[in-house]
């Protein structure tokens, strides 16, 4: 979850400010039994990924939010609290710019290592956890059977999209805009939930995984030729079409296409997708393909 100041006013101004929040912070996992995974602290917003095994982060919250605030507003005179939300409110498309320069890249890889206010550092191992964070899952996700195997994995696997210069959001990968995970995962979830379509409508646009062979099927089937013959061929639109679907209708991230597309950069593969969404805007048959291979693929049994 993310939280901000009101009117993005600054909400850390000093290292108190912080010190103070990650106390607040160690109680709220003792008090609630909230389980912190992650953190990162900004000038005039947060970021918490915590697990809930009571149900009970509306509670949670409003505890943290309100002892930082009374105790911010006391400390600096003055008024105001936090602007909660999930994030995708203050989350915009990622932009896809040039590759950073060496000198930039080496920059940003320090500030990264050296921040001491987030969990980064602790996953790492470039510094000391706190002892009320707790790693589980985190620390395996990206591989590794050893302890420092797995921060050697995790260190390669963030810092190298810092390298790249193309990080992908999170938040980008909302399914409906309320699941956070692969598409299978969100269809998982819809069979024990039960919701108010009046006011749940994301629940009802979960939909079904779409495998990137069935993408695959479907673009061949309207380009009446095999992957193989268009996939390399400069300015056909098919490779960037099944990259396209793969995103929207597959649920599959950046990284995921590059490797099933033969070993594209994910940079490169969020350019083809963008430059695909507008020329099929522009392009009033290829916009009514389009609609027709979403049809096949939205009609497809997992």
């Amino acid at each position: 979850m993310t939280a901000r100041g009101n009117e993005r006013k600054a909400i850390f101004r000093t290292e108190a400010d912080r010190r103070h929040f990650l106390a607040l912070l160690g109680t709220l996992a003792e008090r609630f039994g909230v389980l912190v995974h992650a953190y990162v602290l900004m000038d005039n917003h947060f970021h918490l990924l915590l697990e809930t095994p009571e149900a009970n982060l509306s509670r949670a919250m409003q505890w943290l939010g309100v002892s930082y605030s009374q105790w911010f507003n006391r400390r600096h005179r003055r008024v105001g609290a936090f602007e909660l939300g999930k994030g995708q409110r203050a989350v915009s498309r990622a932009g896809l710019a040039a590759p950073p320069s060496p000198e930039l890249v080496g920059e940003r890889l320090r500030q990264l290592r050296a921040y001491p206010w987030s969990s980064y550092r602790g996953y790492a191992g470039y510094g000391a956890a706190p002892a009320w964070v707790c790693p589980e899952p985190l620390a395996r996700l990206c591989g590794g059977r050893k302890h420092a195997a797995r921060r050697q994995a995790l260190r390669e696997y963030t810092e190298q999209a810092v390298r790249q210069g193309a990080v992908e959001r999170p938040w980008d990968r909302l399914v409906a805009g309320l699941v956070l995970g692969t598409a299978a995962f969100a269809w998982n979830l819809r069979g024990p939930l039960v919701c108010n379509p009046r006011e749940q409508s994301q629940l009802e646009r979960l939909v079904p995984l779409v495998s990137w062979a069935r993408i695959i099927a479907v673009v061949e089937q309207a380009k009446r030729e095999r992957w193989r013959e268009f996939s390399g061929r400069h300015g056909d639109w098919g490779r960037d079409a099944a990259l396209w679907l793969g995103r929207g209708a597959g649920r599959l991230s950046l990284a995921q296409l590059g490797e099933l597309a033969g070993g594209m950069a994910y940079a490169a593969v969020g350019q083809a997708v963008s430059r695909f969404s507008k020329r099929r805007l522009k392009e009033p048959a290829l916009q009514r393909q389009m609609n027709h291979m979403k049809a096949q693929l939205s009609n497809v049994e997992t």
